[in-house]
């Protein structure tokens, strides 16, 4: 009897090792789930329909702006999964829950429909520049391959001003670089939306985002920009989120707001 219950109690660990092995492999390594592969640069893109031809503009824009990224490595390719209707995206969705974009290692997955053509990115309650949640995933990517799991994972991450901020940063550095472009607005509409208790923010008109990313940004935007400071500064820096909130605030009382 101890016998046939030891074989039982085996057979079901090994079982379950088995399992949970095979989800966290297709998890990490799904291109098998993927009917189309498209090499573009120094990206591999997988779905199971045909690529809309406006693709490449949406990749090239995305990869021009982490381009110039401190952590930007030339050496690193991206597998990008557009995994809309896909057995894949009900696995993720399964293990982490729901969202439109996500990255895992070196994969960047596009959840829910994509427009290429109108460059958004379409969910059920929500859309987003297309363009740059491309790139916020990307530099999620480049923070994994620069800083390794130990320092970015999902149990112990950094604060999620530096975690999120960051790649919210790249992906606007066209607005942010634009002649007419003021960190002072974009505090000064902070600070509104806080007031007001709000936990989004209407980047532009029917596209959403937390207001804890935008917050992010604008914080590592005032570092980077004003302090001079270098991503790599921030994350090793003592720095805490009220710390620099106090800071600017200070700064932003300091300037003339439009």
């Amino acid at each position: 009897m101890k016998k046939k219950l030891k074989k039982l109690l085996i057979g079901i660990l090994l079982t379950t090792f088995l399992l949970i092995g095979t989800l966290v492999t297709l998890i990490l390594y799904p291109q098998v789930l993927f009917a189309k592969r498209t090499d573009y640069k120094n990206l591999r893109i997988y779905g199971n329909q045909e690529l809309n031809d406006n693709y490449s503009v949406i990749f090239d824009n995305a990869l021009k702006l982490i381009n110039d990224a401190e952590l930007f490595d030339d050496k690193l390719t991206f597998d990008i999964f557009l995994s809309n209707n896909s057995l894949y995206n009900i696995i993720d969705t399964k293990v982490f829950g729901l969202a439109m974009a996500r990255s895992i290692d070196n994969n960047v997955i596009l959840k829910v429909n994509v427009d290429f053509e109108n460059n958004l990115l379409i969910g059920p309650k929500n859309k987003r520049n297309l363009t740059r949640t491309v790139a916020h995933e990307l530099v999620h990517c480049l923070q994994i391959n620069k800083y390794g799991i130990l320092k970015f994972n999902p149990l112990f991450p950094p604060e999620l001003w530096k975690l999120e901020g960051y790649p919210e940063y790249i992906a606007n550095k066209e607005e942010i670089n634009s002649a007419d472009y003021r960190l002072t607005n974009s505090i000064k509409k902070l600070k509104e939306f806080e007031e007001k208790g709000n936990e989004w923010i209407e980047i532009e008109s029917g596209q959403f985002d937390p207001l804890v990313y935008y917050k992010g940004r604008v914080m590592i935007e005032y570092l980077i920009d004003i302090r001079n400071m270098t991503y790599d500064q921030i994350l090793n820096d003592r720095l805490t989120g009220k710390s620099v909130d106090d800071e600017m605030e200070k700064w932003f009382s300091e300037q003339r707001v439009e």
